[in-house]
């Protein structure tokens, strides 16, 4: 144990070391020290950050005997977040990057722990681990430590709202709406500019138009261009092959071969998941459903491969496939009450597809089994279908099954269709989607409840 929190972390890159590197605030005297030493005898490659130079210098030289080229340290406090930037920046030059991130800070002594926001914007790209340490004393309310355990129970908070930042995509379904229109949107805001102003109050938009018809390659170009880096788009799949074809025969496959040929991979890394919604009318039979599933590309390879079975629909067909192969992810949104079958459940995770937890007031079947590796949530309205906002209680409500998911678990009072359990996972991504947009709710609903996730003020809807 030590008395007063001090600066310490560690950084790697798995995909370019071929040891773990650690970046650890803190290094130089008790957790801190004790952690660094491990690290180093288990063959990690180390960057050392504290305020003490000297000290830090010292550490260096011990675990740098026999491994000169693992070890290195950079002098910085963590209140000082272009140090803590400077740091990370040593380790990825000096190693390639850093998967771990070490935390051994408090708050009150030293100013905000700029640690995790530093980690996080390299950790939400490469993955990788941000650990926050703590010792006894964090637990234990005692003469002059108050301040240090307060510190601690911050930085865990504080990193818990950074982390979730980065697994949880809140946002609207479409953004073209003329009833928007100098509520939303700015007054006198050009219709091209919509999706432009949209992607930066929200982080992540369904694309509907694809449901209707074929979308043009320059179309997928264009959205991707209009949106900040980080952004991420659903995909929603067309209704000729859901509500019309139903994946009945072959028919189905030149419509999806036409699907994937429209240009949609063109949104490179921006494409998020595919919704497949289903009508009302269409039953869960087990043989035809899973003829579907099989049916669904699951990495951009093979959709560009399947793509070239399109037919003369396409007019300007697109199917490029990305340099670097990337996991294509599927979900599917049930309207009949003959899907809740456990067998129903089975197949989803057999092929990786989630089920889409969707709440309305239309009646639908709603259940929330985890069935992927990610949660895909469409709010739909509490008044009707696609209008109502959600109260601060529900959004309340929806913020503590979001959490729990995030964190590879799920609600005490979950909806469940199976009693059987899904594979155990530290993390999740969450897609959550309003779909209130008849009175302009969807939009301030999506900021409301993402600003309740990361511990900020409400934004007032403009019926409130």
């Amino acid at each position: 144990m030590h008395s007063l929190p001090r600066n310490e972390c560690h950084h790697a890159n798995p995909a370019q070391t071929s040891r773990p590197t650690f970046h650890r605030q803190g290094a130089t005297s008790g957790i801190g020290l004790v952690t660094a030493r491990t690290a180093a005898r288990r063959g990690a490659r180390l960057m050392l950050v504290s305020r003490d130079e000297k000290a830090l210098s010292s550490l260096a030289d011990e675990l740098s005997r026999d491994r000169s080229d693992s070890v290195a340290y950079a002098v910085a406090n963590v209140g000082d977040r272009e140090q803590l930037q400077a740091a990370a920046d040593n380790a990825i030059s000096r190693f390639g990057g850093f998967d771990t991130w070490i935390n051994n800070a408090g708050v009150a002594l030293y100013g905000r722990c700029n640690g995790s926001v530093v980690a996080v914007q390299h950790l939400r790209k490469r993955k990788g681990a941000l650990i926050n340490l703590r010792s006894e004393l964090s637990d234990v309310a005692i003469q002059l430590q108050g301040a240090y355990v307060a510190s601690k129970h911050a930085v865990k908070g504080f990193t818990d709202g950074a982390v979730m930042k980065g697994r949880v995509r809140i946002g609207i379904s479409g953004w073209r709406y003329a009833g928007w229109r100098g509520v939303f949107y700015p007054p006198k805001l050009a219709q091209a500019r919509e999706l432009e102003f949209a992607s930066r109050r929200v982080q992540s938009i369904e694309i509907n138009g694809s449901h209707y018809s074929l979308q043009r390659a320059s179309s997928w170009r264009a959205w991707r261009d209009a949106t900040p880096d980080e952004f991420v788009f659903s995909v929603k799949g067309p209704r000729y092959l859901t509500h019309m074809l139903r994946f009945r025969d072959e028919t189905a496959i030149p419509a999806m071969a036409n699907f994937f040929a429209s240009g949609v991979l063109g949104l490179g890394e921006k494409l998020g998941p595919f919704l497949w919604q289903f009508p009302p009318s269409f039953a869960f039979h087990a043989e035809d459903f899973e003829r579907f599933l099989t049916l669904l590309p699951m990495d951009t390879v093979s959709a560009a491969a399947f793509a070239q079975q399109h037919d003369a629909r396409v007019k300007e067909p697109w199917f490029d496939a990305p340099r670097k192969k990337r996991a294509l992810r599927h979900a599917v949104e049930i309207r009949h009450p003959s899907f809740l079958n456990e067998t129903f459940v089975s197949l989803l995770r057999r092929h990786g597809v989630a089920l889409v937890v969707s709440d309305s007031t239309a009646g639908w079947p709603y259940a929330e089994d985890v069935t992927a590796d990610f949660v895909y949530m469409r709010l739909h309205g509490t008044e009707t279908l696609y209008s109502g906002a959600y109260s601060d209680e529900a959004l309340n409500a929806w913020a503590h099954r979001i959490m729990a998911w995030a964190k590879g678990t799920q609600a005490a009072d979950a909806r469940l269709i199976t009693a059987r359990k899904p594979r155990r996972r530290a993390s999740r991504e969450i897609f959550c989607y309003f779909d209130n947009d008849q009175k302009v709710q969807a939009p301030f609903d999506a900021e409301r409840l993402r600003e309740l996730l990361e511990g900020g003020p409400f934004s007032a809807s403009p019926r409130q």
